[in-house]
């Protein structure tokens, strides 16, 4: 998929190389500019106030990477002239978003969370509630939304708090660049001050409201660490405060890393359920390429797609078609398992399918049901978030020391387990609906024994390789082989037609040496399975 997304974009590129789409709502005089490493911001900026004397720099958005100002009606003149110089390494405008909620004003819409039953969390639980990995690293998914009521009773408990600041003190005490970023950080307003949003207060419910306390709800996280950056207020989310966003949180899970834990956050995730309706990715590179920068320190990121029955791969959206493979991308399910209404889809740019309309916390205390695209995207934060937590002491150990290796082997866990149907077959390029339980089943069986009724044989060595599955029921089969990180390797299907043995010639590269997982899946439930070393 990540390639049909490469291509895509290439395509696009090519066709929209001699003109500048700048038709999304944008702020007028205001482009967001990156340089290359070895240009000097002060002396370029020097040198184009002499030709543009309104050109100023409003802030410092990332590394290398400002936000631009001038007089408005010299918008054209200055973007084409700043394309062309050779020391500008990426430039766009600064576009506005919109949150993407559908809230329905149904007031007897039932109050019940079928979404956790449904998408497995039950079984799921019974590996982990969240919280911790096996090393006893705290772990945090960043919401980047409107706000959110802190003092909630469903959610004060797993706020994360950065400890390593003193509040109120005006001192940079962790030196990462904030001062008194001591819950987060307002990205408009430059303190850690937030407001009780009643969108980013849902969104913080699905991912992690306090579980197993007697009251409310339950997030898909029992306990974990819900990092709070606000973007803006009702609908004006301009493009520049979510790169600020997404750059404090790259900042504080390398400060983590480089500071081996006492600085910073171990985040795993980030969340945001906002966007541009029939937006080009080829438009916004700064912020495509930041989901790759957030992946390499092990950062995947959810994206909300559309509130609108639309075919993104033909229409476009941001940010669903960005090329990146650090990005999952959701549309909107129903409680009926089936796309809901006014739901965006995409079988190459779409990822999967996850529930909507669920309920959730809400400002004051208070619980009701919220939809859209934007309930869909936390589902799939709080699904990564569950998954780091599974109590497993190597797998904790490779999501610090292999982390994109890492975080792409959640991508592929979430994908592969899927629960698919024909409502989703065309839709999304899993062709299914969020299953957190079998993605968590998979990650267990990934590191635990193989189970004692196999009915797989493996034989071979060198190139060659004979699987022989033990057929005890008619019925279509698929198989699949992965690696210890939930990559896919091979994977193929077969209808059995009679009862007994199955065998497959597997060709593969001999001087590979790993340990693999080999399963097999009937109506897409897994019937047998066995760990190899291939050799």
């Amino acid at each position: 998929m990540l390639l049909r997304k490469i291509i895509l974009s290439f395509i696009i590129l090519i066709t929209s190389f001699l003109g500048v789409n700048a038709q999304e709502a944008h702020v007028p005089g205001e482009l967001i500019l990156q340089l290359h490493s070895n240009t000097n911001i002060d002396s370029w900026l020097s040198e184009k106030q002499q030709t543009h004397s309104s050109l100023q720099i409003k802030e410092q958005l990332m590394e290398n990477t400002y936000l631009l100002t001038f007089e408005e009606s010299l918008e054209a003149t200055i973007f084409n002239s700043l394309r062309a110089d050779p020391a500008v390494n990426a430039l766009q405008f600064n576009h506005v978003l919109q949150w993407r909620s559908i809230r329905p004003n149904d007031t007897k819409y039932e109050q019940w969370q079928w979404n956790l039953e449904l998408m497995g969390l039950p079984d799921a639980w019974e590996h982990t509630t969240g919280g911790l990995t096996a090393l006893g690293d705290t772990i945090v998914v960043a919401v980047l939304d409107g706000g959110c009521d802190l003092a909630h009773e469903d959610l004060a408990d797993n706020i994360w708090y950065n400890h390593q600041e003193i509040p109120g003190d005006g001192i940079d005490n962790d030196q990462n660049g904030f001062i008194d970023d001591y819950q987060g950080w307002h990205l408009t307003q430059n303190n850690d001050q937030h407001y009780a949003s009643g969108h980013g207060t849902s969104v913080n419910g699905i991912i992690g409201a306090v579980g197993n306390n007697a009251k409310g709800m339950a997030g898909i996280n029992w306990q974990l660490k819900l990092m709070q950056l606000s973007a803006g207020e009702a609908d004006l989310v301009l493009e520049s405060n979510i790169l600020k966003g997404y750059n404090y949180v790259l900042n504080m899970r390398r400060l983590y890393r480089t500071s081996n834990g006492q600085k910073g956050a171990f985040v795993v995730a980030a969340n945001l359920s906002a966007g541009i309706d029939f937006a080009d990715a080829v438009d916004y590179p700064l912020w495509c390429a930041v989901y790759d920068s957030l992946g390499k320190e092990g950062i995947l990121c959810s994206g909300a797609t559309m509130n609108n029955y639309i075919n993104v791969d033909l229409k476009g959206d941001m940010p669903t078609t960005c090329p990146s493979g650090f990005l999952i991308t959701s549309t909107n399910s129903s409680q009926y398992d089936a796309l809901a209404q006014n739901s965006a889809y995409g079988p190459i740019h779409v990822d999967m399918a996850a529930p909507g309309a669920v309920y959730t916390t809400r400002v004051g205390d208070t619980y009701n049901v919220f939809g859209g695209t934007s309930g869909a995207a936390p589902h799939l934060a709080g699904a990564v978030a569950l998954l780091a937590a599974y109590p497993n002491s190597d797998w904790a150990y490779r999501l610090k020391t292999e982390p994109a290796e890492t975080a792409l082997a959640i991508r592929s866990f979430l994908l592969w387990t899927v629960a698919r149907n024909e409502a989703f077959a065309d839709k999304t390029a899993s062709g299914g609906r969020l299953d957190i339980g079998a993605a968590m089943a998979l990650l267990h069986q990934s590191y635990t024994k193989p189970e004692n009724n196999i009915a797989i044989n493996f034989f071979g060595d060198g190139a060659q390789a004979l699987i022989r599955f033990e057929i005890s029921e008619l019925g279509d089969y698929r198989w699949a082989i992965t690696d210890a990180l939930g990559r896919l390797r091979y994977q193929d299907s077969f209808v059995a037609d009679q009862i007994g043995h199955k065998s497959i010639w597997l060709n593969w590269d001999p001087s590979s040496h790993e340990i693999l997982f080999l399963q097999l899946l009937k109506n897409g439930k897994r019937v047998a399975s066995r760990k190899f070393l291939r050799n």
